[in-house]
């Protein structure tokens, strides 16, 4: 795994030369068929050479397709896809996190294993500025592909290629960390999980990591993954034709009666009276 604000300037500047041919939009629902990474934060997910085999959900359907080069995959908070591992090809990721842009390349043969993490990484020293949160949200809103859904990823990917161009630092070693502790996290916040886990997949001691939750979060490990299991329900609330049974599963409860106590102390009412009276 190399870190390299310039490689990734590179690929930025190879998509930029790419036409596009079709923007796709990731969401929530419907929900996977079997238990899969749900990212809380959006992305986009592109294919440079090759084909990227990828399913998600959109328009009310699960979709199974084959991305080439020009295709491209925005996923809304919340959204989730599977990436398949079974044809050769070139991609670029670009995740928007609070506090910092995450681009990430990966160069792939087509032939199990799936790659084990990024060939190429950088992160930004700072988040994605006022004009490049504005048209992002103006992207996820339109949700369609149409012109000016172009128009404003096209103006997202300049920004983004600014800001690596503009920021050479790079996140510190604690930062770092972090921020692959909020990966595993984001990735088994449904399973049952325990502390020595995370800390190996996220190459920190048990202790470190623990100190590291407490640090940024101001909680204990077990706190912050029932916040990521709370979040990630009021998400699933919004959908209507999921009962609370299956929400409580869906999002790693395994009883929905420890659920709804949980859920009723955080928000002060129960997940069926919260789905009545809020908006959605």
């Amino acid at each position: 795994m190399i870190v390299s604000r310039e490689k990734m300037i590179g690929f930025l500047q190879e998509a930029d030369h790419i036409r596009l041919k079709q923007l796709y939009f990731g969401e929530s629902s419907p929900l996977p068929e079997y238990p899969l990474r749900i990212h809380k934060i959006p992305r986009i997910l592109m294919p440079l050479t090759g084909e990227k085999h990828i399913r998600f959900a959109s328009d009310g359907r699960r979709n199974d397709i084959i991305f080439t080069p020009g295709d491209v995959l925005v996923t809304h908070p919340s959204g989730w896809t599977e990436e398949v591992w079974d044809t050769e090809h070139r991609m670029i990721s670009i995740v928007f996190f609070e506090d910092y842009i995450r681009v990430i390349a990966i160069e792939h043969n087509g032939l199990p294993p799936p790659p084990n993490g990024p060939d190429i990484f950088f992160h930004t020293k700072y988040p994605l500025n006022a004009e490049g949160r504005q048209t992002l949200g103006a992207l996820l809103t339109a949700n369609r592909d149409h012109r000016a859904a172009r128009y404003n990823f096209q103006a997202l990917m300049s920004i983004v290629l600014e800001t690596l161009e503009n920021q050479s630092s790079y996140l510190s070693r604690r930062e770092m960390a972090w921020d692959r502790v909020l990966e595993v996290l984001q990735a088994n916040f449904r399973s049952d999980i325990v502390r020595e886990d995370i800390a190996d997949m996220a190459k920190l001691h048990p202790a470190q990591l623990s100190r590291l939750v407490r640090e940024q979060k101001n909680c204990t490990l077990r706190e912050y993954m029932t916040d990521l299991r709370l979040e990630h329900a009021l998400d699933l609330l919004k959908q209507e034709s999921l009962s609370i049974d299956a929400i409580a599963s869906h999002c790693g409860f395994n009883y929905t009666n420890y659920f709804i106590r949980v859920f009723r102390k955080r928000y002060g009412t129960s997940p069926a009276e919260f789905r009545k009276r809020k908006p959605m």
